[in-house]
């Protein structure tokens, strides 16, 4: 069945800036816009707040390190607590140059955070480990050499200490490089050049763990297995229509989507073969482009434009609105908490298809088939958090939630 896209409009009003960046937890979005805008949904944007208190300053940066929790700058650093419904700065303390909705920032816990300065302070990485209250320049943290300066597209971060960068190099010709550190951001080593266009400044890359990296550059979807030194090319694509930007967001390993200028394209089998997701803007919308796509599960997708509209694809959504069921004894996991393997009873056993969730969504174990009343899930490679395990057959389906210690 072909996939569709629905059109929404966020804005009646012409001169809107261009939407930035979105975070979805299935159902529940806030997306921002450059100059300030806010645009919160619950119900998967079937009706939307929009908060314009940032206007003056302008927004960038957005973050989240779970379903609650999150970052963004305006001319100072902003939290939430609860999704994104209210934001508050962080107190005063070291910040770096005046933020800018260029810069490039990354928060992997509610304590430590990168910062990439694209503007003004070009080139210059800060940290923070007191959630972005002070921010610190390591030793000798440039990304470049001698006066070659430019921008970070996008950074990955591995145990802390460990951090990839996708940068655009800027010259007569704009390069795009794969950098890595090793010390927290100390010093840099090259791991391999990725291409070189005129004049176009956009791409991004996706981790799907600690070596397997998804890469989309303007007219190519690449993928490498051994941390960047090399890429396979996956996919070509001519779609410069517009402003080229590259955007990727994956829902566990396996499903994703890569949207370029006024295409989006998606994978099934972790970024080995993609194919047309069938995207297509509305004839009003003939002229627009595409800025940014994210998942909040890894059945839909939303699609934000350098206008004013978003487009969303099958709200479907793997947990979404999935409750306990009544009879506790009916289905039953322990230990819970755990730290190696969940037992799992279920009474009436059916044949039914078993999957496990991170709370943001994601899918993290591959789905497995299950004929048995009583049987064992090793859950020891999750990482510590909240999770949740769907179990799905012809009758329904059920939810129970367990913590990996």
């Amino acid at each position: 069945m072909a996939q569709s896209w629905t059109h929404v409009r966020l804005f009646d009003k012409s001169g809107v800036p261009p939407l930035e960046e979105g975070f979805f937890f299935h159902d529940t979005g806030i997306i921002i816009g450059g100059h300030g805008y806010i645009i919160r949904s619950n119900n998967y944007f079937n009706s939307f707040i929009v908060d314009s208190s940032y206007s003056a300053t302008g927004l960038g940066g957005l973050t989240f390190v779970n379903r609650d929790t999150g970052y963004m700058f305006s001319n100072k650093l902003l939290e939430t607590f609860d999704g994104g419904n209210t934001w508050a700065p962080k107190p005063n303390g070291t910040y770096p140059t005046l933020f800018h909705f260029y810069d490039f920032m990354l928060f992997v816990s509610a304590d430590t955070g990168y910062f990439s300065a694209n503007e003004g302070d070009l080139g210059t990485l800060y940290f923070t480990y007191d959630g972005g209250i002070n921010w610190f320049v390591p030793d000798t943290s440039s990304f470049y050499v001698g006066t070659l300066t430019g921008e970070v597209l996008r950074m990955h971060v591995i145990q802390d200490s460990i951090i990839y960068v996708l940068i655009i190099e800027l010259g007569s010709d704009y390069l795009f490089t794969i950098k890595r550190s090793s010390d927290y951001g100390k010093t840099w080593s090259f791991v391999s050049n990725v291409g070189r266009w005129a004049s176009i400044d956009y791409g991004d890359f996706y981790f799907l763990d600690d070596t397997t990296i998804i890469l989309a550059t303007t007219g190519y979807i690449r993928k490498s297995v051994d941390g960047g030194v090399s890429f396979a090319y996956q996919l070509p694509t001519d779609d410069f229509i517009g402003d080229p930007r590259q955007a990727i967001a994956f829902s566990g390993r396996d499903t994703g989507y890569v949207a370029f200028g006024q295409s989006v394209y998606k994978t099934y089998d972790a970024g080995n073969t993609w194919t047309n997701a069938n995207f297509s803007f509305a004839p009003e919308d003939s002229n627009d482009y595409i800025s940014f796509i994210t998942m909040g599960c890894s059945r839909n997708a939303v699609v934000g434009t350098m206008n004013k509209y978003i487009y969303k694809m099958e709200p479907d959504c793997g947990i979404t609105g999935i409750a306990d069921i009544p009879d506790v004894n009916s289905f039953s996991i322990n230990p819970n908490p755990t730290n190696n393997k969940l037992y799992v009873t279920i009474n009436n056993q059916q044949k039914s298809n078993l999957q496990i969730f991170a709370i943001d969504g994601r899918a993290v174990m591959p789905q497995d088939v299950i004929q048995q009343d009583y049987f064992e899930v090793d859950v020891s490679n999750l990482a510590t958090g909240l999770y949740f395990l769907v179990l799905q057959n012809d009758e329904g389906r059920v939810v129970r939630k367990f913590v990996k210690e």
